[in-house]
């Protein structure tokens, strides 16, 4: 991969979070490459990241963001589950000045991750118009694809226009969402796009949105860290965690287990199904999230390990070592990242089949891909990966499974962007 110093600026709103945490790690693999990468946000990033800037040294202007947020004109019972997020489109973001400091960087590559209510449409524009950069976009949930909602659930408006949007009856709300639309419509059409899609999913629906159906499109699978994301000995990963290595340990976690779409209602039914089954006299829960309840899984009768909110990767590493099963409940995702991160420890997952599942997951080879809502095949799932982990094994050590980590590691996103990049200048 030639190099010759090519600048790369990495853009998130947010210098937290599991779209952040994608970003931070795509920076840090250019990083290593010898690139010169710089990883972008809205407000102050309070982590020790080699190269993170930001316009803003303050983050007292979020905080009056956030009030002039819930001022916005909100209509009453909106669905939830689409996690709708609007801003007026037609007024830029981002003031001149700041345009200005970004452009001076000289960037060759800007990489937009997460960028909502940071980069307007038009910023996008203005940004390639000033710097003359190759523009990449991340896709890390659907909203670079809507008007304004970021998981579509069975809504497929955004391959035309979003005209009757689901969220919401009120007309104001309705010609809010189509105005949006339109004018993201009319700001892509005149910018030069490269399109990312981490999953094949993601990939089918960005060649059907209106937004990008006539953009370059590429699947890039995520990367993970396979420097901190190995294989462990479980034993000792049990133990330095504190669970019996004589104990079967069924591993899961989201950002919020109070989310819908992350789907711990059907998770739980699934463990219940299995303690019918099996008994549990021998199977630890480890569970990681910031609001892991676990008197609901004590209330079933399993022994639980709860971790709360990881914010280490080589704790977060110990876990997937430690479990005997990785298990994503996930009924509306763009991901997981956590099945990626899985694959890296060689440990088996049960899934539903969304996502990156479909495109890692051999049935009961490495895991299982679950039809949707099935609770009572999830539970027979995990039931299997529990007692039968030799299939596990031999994938991870065939060419196959050599190859598959070797799709995840850094190199390979940051070659086939750098591919793309070289590929649009000739």
């Amino acid at each position: 991969m030639v190099n010759n110093k090519i600048t790369i600026l990495h853009f998130n709103t947010n210098p937290s979070g599991g779209a952040y945490k994608a970003a931070e790690r795509l920076h840090e693999a250019f990083l290593e490459e010898d690139f010169n990468s710089y990883i972008v946000t809205k407000y102050p990033n309070r982590q020790k990241i080699r190269n993170s800037i930001s316009y803003r040294e303050s983050i007292e202007p979020m905080l009056l963001e956030r009030i002039g947020n819930k001022l916005r004109y909100r209509p009453k019972n909106i669905a939830q589950q689409y996690y709708a997020l609007w801003f007026n489109e037609k007024k830029s973001k981002l003031p001149k000045k700041e345009l200005r400091y970004y452009a001076s960087f000289k960037p060759d590559i800007i990489i937009l991750n997460w960028v909502t209510a940071y980069l307007a449409a038009g910023d996008i524009q203005k940004l390639q118009n000033l710097t003359g950069a190759k523009i990449f976009w991340n896709l890390l949930d659907k909203g670079p694809l809507t008007s304004i909602c970021h998981y579509t659930w069975d809504c497929q408006q955004y391959t035309s226009v979003c005209r009757k949007c689901p969220i919401s009856k009120n007309k104001k709300f309705q010609r809010i969402v189509k105005t949006t639309h339109e004018y993201r419509q009319s700001y892509y059409n005149k910018t030069n796009l490269n399109i990312i899609a981490p999953t094949s999913e993601l990939y089918k629906q960005a060649k059907a949105s209106s937004n990008f159906k006539n953009k370059n499109i590429n699947y890039v699978p995520l990367s993970i860290n396979t420097k901190v994301f190995k294989s462990l000995s479980k034993d000792k990963s049990k133990k330095e965690l504190g669970i019996s290595p004589n104990k079967k340990v069924i591993f899961f976690g989201v950002s919020r287990h109070s989310e819908v779409r992350k789907g711990i209602v059907y998770l739980n039914k699934a463990l219940k199904i299995l303690k019918e089954r099996i008994g549990i006299k021998s199977i630890v829960l480890l569970i990681a999230g910031h609001d892991s309840d676990q008197n609901i899984y004590a209330e079933i009768g399993y022994e639980v390990k709860s971790m709360g909110a990881i914010n280490s990767d080589e704790i977060l590493n110990l876990c997937y070592n430690a479990a005997d099963i990785f298990v994503s409940p996930s009924i509306e995702d763009s991901g997981p990242m956590m099945i990626n991160e899985s694959i890296c420890c060689q440990t088996p997952i049960v899934a539903f089949n969304i996502g990156v599942a479909n495109d890692f997951i051999k049935n009961r080879v490495n895991g299982s891909i679950v039809p949707l809502y099935n609770c009572n095949r999830m539970a027979e799932e995990i039931n299997y990966h529990l007692f039968h982990n030799n299939c596990v094994k031999r994938f991870y050590q065939s060419e196959e499974g050599e190859k598959l980590i070797k799709m995840l590691s850094p190199f390979s996103q940051t070659e086939k962007i750098i591919s793309i990049y070289n590929a649009e200048k000739e």
